[in-house]
């Protein structure tokens, strides 16, 4: 009696074969995968960075004071920090770390401790003295930048064009 041969599983062989090229491809595409998820990064963090200074006008409105959301462009720390009103207590302020690779940069000088501040007074308007712009920028240039609107109630997200480094749009 002949026994007949089960076909159902893979050889060595072909297992070896299917693992080679995984990794093959794996290889081409990992360089795209990593500006793929860097790009990420960059707009996430934009993102943050404008909810943190939309955050501080409503902060400013919501509680009569003026909140301030600060930059650190040699660190790459930003935060917010609001003075406390009659009866309520000093709240923590909120303060966060830019990604690895990732820069500030801002058309507005610099105060005494090294940081670009964005004032909103208790109205919600914008400090005269508050930047233009204040943008989050990959080591490549290419960045999202936040405008000053026209109506001194806040910013704008807008790209940039990466060789010009100037406004290409403004979201509205």
């Amino acid at each position: 009696m002949t026994r007949a041969r089960s076909t159902a599983g893979l050889t060595l062989i072909e297992l070896i074969l299917v693992m080679g090229l995984l990794a093959t491809i794996l290889a081409v595409a990992s360089p795209s995968l990593g500006r793929f998820f860097a790009g990420r990064n960059m707009v996430e963090e934009s993102r943050r960075v404008y909810a943190l200074v939309r955050y501080g006008r409503n902060v400013a409105i919501e509680r009569s004071v003026l909140a301030e959301v600060w930059f650190d462009p040699q660190t790459g720390r930003y935060g917010l920090t609001a003075t406390a009103s009659a009866g309520q207590a000093n709240e923590q302020p909120i303060e966060w770390q830019l990604g690895e690779k990732l820069r500030f940069e801002t058309d507005a000088p610099l105060d005494d401790q090294g940081r670009v501040v964005i004032r909103y007074w208790p109205d919600g308007t914008l400090d005269e003295e508050s930047p233009e712009m204040i943008g989050v920028r990959e080591e490549s240039g290419q960045g999202l930048d936040l405008f000053r609107r026209a109506d001194g109630f806040g910013y704008d997200l807008g790209e940039i064009e990466e060789e010009a480094n100037k406004p290409l749009k403004r979201a509205s």
